[in-house]
């Protein structure tokens, strides 16, 4: 260390001048950039926040508007829901006719249903028995 000091005082005066002004040169870039950088990250970090926020409003506006939507499809489902519980409730209790009989047999055939897992009035000629009972 003593060496150190040593060899630094047996260097000339202008060239400690110059390494002093070499170092000042030195502090001053870096503290330019640091100041550059920063300036540029806060306005990056504002941005962000911006577009951030911008996000978030537009999210709660898309939320609200689908929960608005969601209230009156509720209520208009509900509505027809009602209606053709009531038409239901109004219809006479009778038996449907043959052909509706015969139109169900046809879709629970088409759908997969076996022979043997459809009801009595389907199974063989079933469609016919069902026709003489309603008249």
């Amino acid at each position: 260390m003593m060496r150190f000091i040593l060899m630094f005082l047996k260097i000339p005066a202008k060239i400690k001048i110059y390494g002093a002004v070499a170092i000042v040169i030195a502090m001053a870039l870096f503290w330019a950039y640091k100041a550059i950088y920063s300036a540029g990250r806060d306005k990056e970090r504002q941005i962000i926040e911006q577009a951030s926020i911008e996000a978030v409003n537009a999210t709660t506006r898309a939320n609200e508007a689908a929960e608005t939507q969601r209230r009156i499809d509720t209520a208009h489902i509900q509505a027809k829901k009602d209606k053709a519980y009531d038409a239901i409730n109004k219809a006479e209790n009778s038996r449907p006719s043959p052909a509706g009989v015969a139109l169900g047999c046809e879709r629970l055939r088409k759908a997969g249903r076996g022979e043997a897992s459809l009801p009595d009035a389907c199974r063989n000629g079933g469609a016919d028995k069902a026709k003489a009972a309603t008249d």
